[in-house]
C-alpha cells in the first residue's frame, strides 16, 4: 500500500511491468511443468525471467534514487544553506514537538549587534563569513545539549534542553570572540531567554518573552557604552 502512494508515475510504471512479468512467468512455468514435451515453454520462461530481472533492477534503482532524492530535499527544506544551521521552519517543528511531548527547554534569542555595519564596512561576503564564524562557535559551545537555528539575517534561536543553562550562557558571553575575528572587529551580541513551561506553554509567547529580554539587554548595553564614552 505504501508504494503506490509514495512513488512517482515513472517508478509506478516500472512497478506495474514487474508485476505483469511475474504473472506471465508464473503462467508460463505452470504450462511448462504440465506440458514437459513442449520445448519452447522453458525458453519463453527464461526469456520472461530475463526481462523481469531487467525491469526489477530498473525499478529498484529508481526507487532507491527517488528515496535518496526525497531525503535530500526534505533535509534541504529545513537547512540554512549559508551557515549549515537548521532554519526557522525546522525550529517551529522541533519546538512544537517538545511542547507536545511536555519536554522542558530554554529558548535563547540571539541578535548580533550592529551587524549592518559589518556589511557596510567590509562587504556582504565578509558579513556572511562573520555570521558563519559566530554560528559555528555558538553551535560548538551549545553542543549536544541544544540546537541552534538561524531565524533571519543576524538573528538566531537556540532550543536548549540541558540542565546547566547558566554555564552555557556564561560560556557564550565569556568566549574570546575577538580571537575569531583577526581581520575585523567583533561587535558582540545580545541574548534573551525564556523557559518552557515556566514562562509560558505557548511557543509564540516564549519567543516574544525571549525577544523582549534580548532587547532589554541590548538597551542596557547601549546605555553602558554611552556612559563609558
Amino acid at each position: 500500500f505504501y508504494l503506490p502512494n509514495h512513488i512517482s508515475c515513472k517508478i509506478h510504471g516500472y512497478f506495474h511491468w514487474v508485476n505483469i512479468f511475474w504473472l506471465l512467468l508464473i503462467v508460463v512455468l505452470n504450462l511448462a511443468f504440465h506440458y514437459t514435451e513442449n520445448e519452447w515453454l522453458p525458453a519463453a520462461a527464461l526469456l520472461i525471467l530475463s526481462v523481469n530481472l531487467f525491469f526489477s533492477y530498473v525499478f529498484l534503482y529508481y526507487l532507491l534514487k527517488n528515496d535518496k532524492d526525497m531525503h535530500y530535499l526534505k533535509k534541504a527544506i529545513y537547512l540554512d544553506e549559508m551557515t549549515g544551521l537548521c532554519n526557522r521552519s525546522r525550529m517551529f517543528l522541533d519546538a512544537a514537538e517538545k511542547i507536545k511531548d511536555k519536554i522542558p527547554f530554554y529558548l535563547f534569542y540571539i541578535d548580533l549587534n550592529d551587524f549592518k555595519s559589518v556589511n557596510d564596512s567590509h562587504g556582504h561576503l565578509a558579513g556572511d563569513n562573520y555570521l558563519c564564524r559566530v554560528s559555528g562557535v555558538a553551535r560548538r559551545i551549545i553542543g549536544d545539549q541544544g540546537k541552534l537555528y538561524r531565524m533571519s539575517g543576524d538573528e538566531f534561536i537556540c532550543i536548549y534542553i540541558g540542565t546547566d543553562v547558566m554555564r552555557c550562557l556564561t560560556q557564550l558571553n565569556e568566549y574570546p570572540w575577538d580571537e575569531q575575528f583577526h581581520d575585523m572587529e567583533f561587535l558582540g551580541f545580545s541574548l534573551g531567554y525564556s523557559k518552557y513551561p515556566d514562562d509560558s506553554e505557548e511557543l509564540d509567547d516564549l519567543i516574544y518573552i525571549a525577544d523582549s529580554r534580548m532587547y532589554q539587554q541590548k538597551r542596557h548595553d547601549s546605555s553602558q557604552t554611552a556612559k563609558e564614552m
